[in-house]
């Protein structure tokens, strides 16, 4: 194989400390290092041995190194049989590298293990400490060495106190570098994180520092700074509506996207009510405030990617009644829902960077009559020890409607497409 050129992996190849904690930002180079590890573990395994790749899904583990392992056999002729049932490739002699998501953490129980790679270990949803278990045994036969890594995840996570234990034991050695270090990644594309990003969440994921991230899932809406009279239409600029389907309160949001800023100017809400009502709601306020009667009115459908999801008792989803309003109300619409909604606490990411970025920059105004809004924006709490929000209150549901939206604008619908996706 070429000789690594990246300095920081350069220094994690030369320790001969048995277990290895690599804590490295996005796109840092810490699964290219796998693979190298891997390809030079490779000669020296003894016959019948094993060597582990884990990641946090079947799929997720397959998509990061199984191409990747083949090029690098490929590369050096070294013959080899393909499994892709079983996520193995067979090699001479007995050997065996398997990659496998760590819900499957029992397939490793039993094996003589030679390597073990835990990658992206801050997200697993098995319980970290139940993944260990399985694999420690499997190290002893052949003193096996254990590596693993991640881009951090916040405090109060198995994987920050997992990366505590290693920094106060002796057979371990913890390794940290950020994006910044890839000499292989373009400084530009650390400015467009910035851009792109809230303070927190880039140092996290291209700083790789550990962040709490406890207490309000909106850290940066400031009423100050976000609260301002938009509620005016722009008749000359794309509107929209943005949905979270709930039936206690109802959830509509009316949004005009603005050179690079979001304005949401007005809300609709009903306790209790149905997404039919609420969208007559709208249509009626909405036509009461064209210039003229007979303007033609267009929106963009925005929301929760589940209210394409059909329901049993009628076979319908809730975009088709919105769509069905819509159409008898003589409102022209194209309906722009991203295919599977980012997780939760990606969706908060995204709402903080557009509430305040790195950089400093604000680029969301809302009305006052948006109190809802601005109540769950101020007030919405994470779970305890999780990034997840809290449903407490009742609270939420604008938030969420809201940033349905900004994943749309940021991930598919902004001019520049962004570069940068959170987990």
């Amino acid at each position: 194989m070429e000789p690594i050129v990246h300095l920081k992996q350069r220094e994690v190849r030369n320790d001969k400390t048995r277990h290895q904690f690599l804590l490295v930002g996005r796109r840092g180079g810490k699964t290219t290092y796998f693979v190298e590890d891997i390809m030079e573990s490779i000669p020296s395994c003894p016959p019948g041995g094993k060597i582990f790749y884990i990641g946090p899904t079947n799929q997720s583990a397959m998509e990061l190194i199984w191409d990747p392992l083949l090029e690098a056999l490929d590369s050096l002729g070294w013959k080899y049989q393909e499994k892709i049932s079983k996520h193995c490739i067979e090699l001479s002699r007995g050997r065996k590298v398997y990659i496998i998501g760590a819900e499957k953490i029992r397939r490793i129980r039993g094996h003589k293990v030679y390597r073990v790679y835990l990658d992206e270990i801050a997200f697993y949803n098995e319980s970290l400490n139940n993944v260990w278990k399985a694999v420690r045994p499997t190290l002893t036969d052949l003193k096996g060495k254990a590596r693993i890594g991640t881009t951090p995840n916040g405090k109060g996570t198995d994987a920050y106190d997992f990366y505590l234990n290693a920094q106060g034991n002796p057979q371990w050695k913890t390794f940290h570098w950020s994006s910044i270090n890839n000499p292989f990644l373009e400084a530009s594309e650390i400015e467009d994180a910035k851009a792109d990003m809230d303070e927190k969440s880039f140092n996290q994921e291209y700083e790789a520092t550990w962040e709490s991230f406890e207490g309000l899932c909106y850290y940066n809406f400031n009423e100050n700074i976000h609260i301002k009279n938009c509620s005016k239409i722009d008749w000359d600029q794309p509107m929209g509506i943005t949905y979270d389907f709930n039936v206690n309160p109802t959830t509509l949001l009316f949004v005009q996207s603005i050179r690079d800023k979001i304005f949401a100017k007005k809300e609709f809400s009903m306790k209790p009510g149905s997404t039919i009502e609420t969208t007559k709601q709208f249509c009626s306020w909405i036509k009461n405030e064209a210039p003229t009667p007979d303007h033609r009115i267009k929106v963009d459908i925005h929301g929760d990617s589940a209210g394409n999801n059909r329901h049993s008792s009628t076979g319908w989803s809730d975009y088709q009644y919105v769509e069905e309003v819509l159409k008898e109300e003589g409102i022209n619409y194209e309906i722009k829902v991203i295919g599977r909604n980012p997780h939760p606490p990606a969706r908060l990411s995204h709402v903080n960077a557009w509430l305040r970025n790195v950089k400093g920059e604000s680029r969301i105004e809302i009305d006052p009559g948006c109190r809802e809004l601005v109540r769950d924006l101020s007030s919405q709490e994470l779970e305890q020890g999780s990034r997840y929000p809290s449903d407490k209150n009742n609270l939420g549901h604008k938030a969420d409607a809201f940033g349905y939206f900004i994943c749309w604008k940021q991930l598919i619908g902004g001019d520049r497409k962004s570069s940068v996706i959170i987990l």
